[in-house]
């Protein structure tokens, strides 16, 4: 099975879209029949992340990522806390990054490095022109570097930056 767990608005439909599926076909935590080709798409704040991280330890993971500069652009369009987002990437950073999961950051030149990686290892040949897809809010082509933040988000960047510097560094 793919696992794709994901913090909201970071391109968790683009890649369930790889797989030519879309969220709403993509199989949810009761559903898996452990069919290794299954395609499985949850978001990281599930009320049943303990079983999802169990998943997890077991199964390839492939993470969206954007940054959560960028990604807090996304939530304020939508009305949202960056708060909660804040803490989505908490438990992306904390529970999920050590298990080793595959990237694909969708807001660095070098993204289909990181795809062809995932095709390679996973011997997969997912495809794409890098459109962006589900609900379009038009910050796709923001960088971080011109992303005005508040403090929340600038809290959680200064606490996760080794992790961003990965994807990240200048």
């Amino acid at each position: 099975m793919i696992l794709i767990p994901t913090v909201r608005h970071t391109g968790s439909h683009f890649v369930v879209g790889l797989f030519g599926l879309t969220t709403q076909q993509a199989i949810s935590l009761h559903q898996q029949t452990g069919d290794p080709s299954e395609v499985m798409f949850e978001h990281v704040d599930t009320n049943e992340l303990d079983y999802l991280l169990k998943l997890a330890e077991n199964n390839t993971m492939i993470i969206p990522l954007r940054h959560p500069k960028v990604t807090a652009q996304s939530w304020l369009a939508r009305n949202k806390c960056t708060i909660q987002m804040s803490r989505d990437f908490r438990t992306l950073v904390n529970r999920f990054d050590p298990l080793n999961p595959y990237y694909l950051p969708l807001d660095v030149e070098d993204k289909q490095d990181y795809l062809d990686v995932i095709n390679e290892d996973l011997g997969l040949e997912l495809k794409t022109d890098w459109n962006p897809t589900g609900r379009f809010m038009g910050n796709n082509l923001l960088r971080h570097e011109d992303c005005l933040i508040d403090v929340t988000v600038k809290d959680l960047c200064e606490e996760i930056k080794p992790f961003l510097d990965r994807f990240y560094a200048s």
